[in-house]
């Protein structure tokens, strides 16, 4: 289900980026940046854990998440959407479990990103906005992907000035 399908839309803030704050670790990036639906948007809406947006509010915000380098995580429920969290590789409970001990917390998308060597410029832009520590450069400064490492999240394809990383099937 898409976010447009969902009767209610509720942001609150990223409990992993609170938490890092609290011991001084914050990474700076935005915290109201998770989003629940249904039930879960209701109860959070009525103890005043979070604020009702509208579908187009909901876009927006997920948008400017993207841009400033979050990953959109959803739970691993075919057919169903709770939540939409926007996470980042410093703070994200769930990337983190990933990342240091290959806990898949999160359930990675059904996509992988490619890299073509061809078009790569070796900027390092994809380098620096995986959440995952996916991609590293080879002797000749292009990039490549670690696709067992990779969720998917397509960070590096929307940041990629060449549009040399795109996102493909598993």
């Amino acid at each position: 289900p898409q976010v447009e399908a969902q009767s209610l839309s509720v942001v609150s803030h990223c409990p992993c980026r609170q938490i890092k704050n609290q011991v001084g670790q914050g990474c700076g990036h935005s915290l109201e940046v998770c989003f629940s639906f249904g039930s879960m948007a209701r109860y959070l809406a009525d103890q005043g854990m979070g604020r009702e947006v509208t579908v187009k509010e909901t876009l927006e915000m997920a948008r400017a998440c993207e841009e400033e380098g979050l990953a959109h995580c959803v739970e691993n429920i075919d057919g169903y959407l709770g939540t939409l969290c926007n996470c980042c590789g410093c703070c994200c409970l769930f990337i983190d479990s990933k990342k240091r001990l290959g806990v898949n917390a999160l359930a990675p998308s059904s996509a992988s990103a490619r890299v073509d060597a061809q078009s790569c410029s070796a900027c390092g832009d994809c380098l620096a906005c995986c959440p995952m520590d996916a991609i590293a450069a080879n002797d000749d400064g292009l990039a490549e992907i670690n696709e067992l490492q990779c969720i998917g999240c397509g960070l590096c394809s929307s940041h990629c000035p060449e549009k040399a990383v795109t996102l493909m099937p598993r």
